[in-house]
């Protein structure tokens, strides 16, 4: 099987978030984000906001690749294999309750489908 590589203008990005086991000073919940093909990692507070964060970091490494021209290996920065393995876990997981119950699927205006569900003590979006 030959390894898919990202492009200017072709390419796939994953993310993963998680709900870290610590938590901030005031005692709320600690997520962490990862673009697993960019290799950005963020963390925050909220999920949602951390959700649009991290999908606006991306975007704008894309812009940036593109419109510097810069290599296109800058877009094949694959994340530390800790936080692969969680996002295939979340993937094998939701393969497997698919078969139970229908999972939230979305098509997004530009034809991306981005799956969004939850393992206990995880939030994980997963983007493909």
């Amino acid at each position: 099987m030959r390894d898919l590589k990202n492009t200017k203008h072709n390419g796939v990005a994953h993310f993963v978030i998680f709900h870290d086991e610590k938590q901030n000073k005031e005692g709320a919940p600690s997520f962490t984000a990862v673009c697993l093909d960019f290799d950005i990692v963020e963390s925050g507070n909220d999920l949602d906001t951390l959700t649009e964060s991290i999908l606006e970091a991306a975007k704008s490494h894309l812009v940036a690749v593109r419109e510097e021209n810069l290599s296109d290996s800058l877009l094949n920065r694959k994340a530390p294999k800790k936080y692969w393995d969680l996002y295939y876990s979340a993937l094998a997981k939701e393969l497997e309750e698919s078969y139970k119950s229908k999972s939230e699927i979305k098509r997004t205006e530009n034809n991306t489908v981005s799956s969004f569900f939850r393992i206990p003590n995880r939030e994980l979006m997963v983007a493909c």
